[in-house]
């Protein structure tokens, strides 16, 4: 009988010890959690890992080995009821923090707290170690995005072409928008081209690559409510409604949910309509010295029974620049008249055509085609002051505004303050610091001046785009 009690009391001492009962394979219960999650770089993130005894019995000498792959730097750790230390490794890349708890009783619970700055965006990878004397040590890991910074980025589709036809070279705008808080570097639009549009180039200048119909454009950093435009050169090879797709963002970043970071719009590419047209060169070509172009005069007739809206001429088997050109299909280049032309009716319009030697050339073939009106057009930029207009003895109207060489200069024109007509297309390029610009009628403008009731003029210098 003596012998068996003593039995029983050295069994008994033998599994507060730390016996067979605390080897099993989950002796512990570990949770992990992070503030903020996911981190940011250069800000701190606490972590709390909550250790739970899953033994029926207390154990002792109780170590918590966090080893933390990511660059930064511990701020703080803690512990209850015990003391906690940690290291670095040489290259700054592996954070080692050890927390150390005398004993743990049966289902309780070990908190310890500890804090991180992150310096870079990537991940915060952690292995945890829980081991005592007599179990074997358990381990997990925990992964922690680490974003670089909030930015919130948005997009938005503009100047989406109106009046297109297939095979026409066109541009839209994207424009993008970095509302803070914080800087966003190596900022990305992502342009998805529909089936039957094709890309050109991208203005001005960013660096882009595409695969498939995926297009990826790198805008760089944008400061805080900075915003930047980029431009796509496309060609239609197919009329219909082409969808366009876009979107923002900044790898490492965070951007708010609810932002605008996507967008689409619809380019709508026209056929040419049923009207029955003819084109025919009225003049020969002459040397006007206040443009230093050679014009030639271009009558317009509508022969079917069915008046137009707007009228495209094409002009081909030109060897020199056609200066007032307002597109081109393919390789043919085109003016337009943006204004009815009824059955039976005609309408001269000028060609401009830049040639060196101020000599007249070769005439060009013209042809017409019943096409949708474009635009209209409002470019975005600053107001320039503009003299006041000049009527002519020809008609034309003349006005007079500074510029600065190089820069870009639209011109807005109607019959009410509105401008309602859009603007008057090409765009000028300003050869010196002041330009005068010439209103002579189709195609610069929807109509000769002499038979507007009244005419108005706003001129802007374009921003990008």
């Amino acid at each position: 009988m003596r012998n068996w009690a003593k039995w029983v009391v050295c069994c008994w001492m033998w599994i507060l010890g730390g016996g067979t009962l605390l080897g099993q394979s989950d002796s512990f219960g570990i949770r992990f959690g992070a503030v903020p999650d996911p981190a940011f770089a250069r800000s701190d993130v606490s972590f709390t890992l909550a250790v739970t005894n899953l033994t029926f019995l207390i154990v002792n000498d109780v170590q918590v080995t966090v080893l933390l792959q990511g660059a930064g730097t511990f701020r703080s750790a803690e512990i209850a009821n015990g003391f906690a230390t940690n290291s670095i490794s040489f290259n700054g890349e592996t954070n080692t923090v050890i927390f150390f708890l005398n004993f743990l009783t049966n289902s309780g619970v070990a908190t310890m707290r500890y804090t991180f700055r992150p310096t870079s965006f990537g991940e915060i990878t952690q292995t945890v170690f829980v081991q005592t004397i007599n179990t074997p040590t358990q381990s997990t890991n925990y992964v922690t995005a680490v974003r670089a910074g909030r930015a919130d980025l948005t997009v938005g589709i503009q100047a989406v072409p109106v009046g297109s036809l297939a095979g026409d070279l066109v541009a839209y705008t994207l424009a993008v928008t970095n509302s803070g808080p914080d800087l966003a570097a190596d900022v990305r639009l992502t342009n998805t081209l529909p089936a039957g549009l094709s890309l050109l180039g991208v203005d001005p200048g960013f660096p882009f690559n595409q695969r498939g119909s995926e297009v990826v454009v790198r805008l760089g950093a944008l400061a805080t409510n900075q915003g930047t435009a980029a431009q796509l050169r496309v060609q239609p090879q197919v009329s219909g409604a082409l969808r366009l797709q876009a979107s923002v963002g900044a790898p490492g970043y965070d951007n708010p949910a609810g932002s605008n970071r996507q967008a689409s719009a619809t380019m709508t590419v026209a056929t040419p309509g049923p009207g029955v047209l003819t084109a025919s060169l009225v003049s020969a070509q002459q040397f006007n010295p206040q443009t230093g172009l050679m014009q030639q005069r271009v009558r317009v007739r509508n022969v079917g029974g069915t008046g137009v809206s707007a009228t495209r001429v094409l002009v081909s088997g030109l060897t020199n620049t056609l200066a007032n050109a307002q597109g081109t299909n393919g390789t043919t280049p085109f003016v337009t008249l943006s204004s009815p032309l009824g059955a039976g009716g005609a309408e001269d319009l000028w060609l401009m055509i830049f040639n060196p030697s101020r000599v007249p050339g070769g005439n060009p073939a013209v042809s017409a085609l019943d096409v949708p009106l474009p635009g209209p057009l409002r470019p975005y930029g600053t107001n320039v002051a503009v003299g006041y207009p000049q009527t002519k003895s020809d008609g034309t109207v003349w006005i007079e505004f500074p510029t600065t060489p190089g820069r870009q200069y639209a011109v807005l024109y109607g019959n009410d303050v509105q401008l309602l007509s859009g603007i008057a297309l090409p765009v000028v390029v300003a050869p010196a610091n002041r330009l005068q610009w010439i209103d002579s009628g189709p195609p610069l403008t929807s109509s000769s001046p002499t038979n507007a009731a009244s005419r108005m003029y706003q001129v802007i210098e374009l921003t990008w785009p």
